[in-house]
């Protein structure tokens, strides 16, 4: 009797601790035995997993230490789309954790292609070896640590891209609010303007040169000048771009508001 029902307190106790330790990991839980602390949870292509509202997402490489050749093959896309839940559409070795406040999504090196919520309390991606685009997304986002090009089509709110060496292109900016950041880039930079866009564009390259363009190709003359600033629409948001041998170009829509000056 008594120690039946001790028994059955001791079963109670350690579900309902599962329970919790489901809700401090912001329900990272699939079926199957609990993962030892902080190791979180291996996804298969094709598999997926809810987060919650306003998550704040880190993708980054488990790759540690240096880097081999066949590491150049390393390839990121990401994609956003409406939903609360994030699939990996390709990749091995995903596992996805929790990290303080932060979701933390890491790969050991390979193609990897994930499907993500459209819009996030935060998204960051750093660490990668190769290639990276990103589309569909209209959150706030951060790229760090990019050893290869960078694509990005239709940004709309405020971003940061830092420390990436290759060619950077923002294609159908859209921003209309907040300070975003290119900086620190190793490599030529294009950004496409939207009719939606409302940004102030400061532009420096140390060593390459600006120029301002309606349509691929066509400049307005400044290519030797070191540095550009452009406005767009009203200009309310603003974006700072610096490079250290590239060139920064800019073209917006035929006949879009704004003026630029170096």
């Amino acid at each position: 009797g008594v120690r039946k029902a001790l028994t059955i307190t001791l079963v109670s106790m350690a579900a309902l601790m599962a329970g919790r330790h489901c809700v401090r990991t912001a329900r990272l839980c699939l079926p199957g035995p609990r993962p030892p602390p902080d190791a979180g949870q291996l996804l298969a292509a094709s598999e997926s997993i809810e987060i919650p509202t306003g998550a704040v997402l880190r993708i980054e490489s488990a790759r540690e230490g240096g880097h081999t050749a066949d590491e150049a093959l390393t390839s990121v896309a990401v994609r956003g789309l409406e939903t609360s839940r994030v699939t990996v559409v390709r990749g091995s070795g995903v596992r996805i954790r929790q990290d303080g406040a932060e979701l933390v999504l890491s790969w050991p090196r390979g193609l990897l292609l994930l499907e993500i919520p459209s819009r996030l309390g935060g998204l960051e991606i750093r660490r990668i070896t190769g290639s990276l685009g990103l589309s569909g997304y209209v959150g706030p986002f951060t790229v760090d640590e990019l050893d290869g090009p960078l694509t990005v089509h239709g940004p709309s709110a405020p971003f940061r891209v830092r420390n990436v060496r290759g060619l950077v292109r923002i294609l159908g900016l859209a921003v209309r609010e907040g300070i975003s950041t290119i900086a620190q880039s190793d490599g030529d930079v294009e950004i496409e303007t939207s009719e939606e866009a409302s940004i102030s564009i400061r532009a420096v390259s140390t060593e390459g040169g600006v120029s301002l363009g309606e349509r691929p190709g066509e400049s307005a003359g400044m290519n030797l000048r070191r540095r550009g600033v452009w406005r767009l629409g009203a200009g309310t948001a603003q974006l700072n771009v610096s490079t250290i041998r590239g060139k920064i170009s800019l073209r917006r829509p035929p006949g879009a508001g704004g003026a630029g000056r170096p």
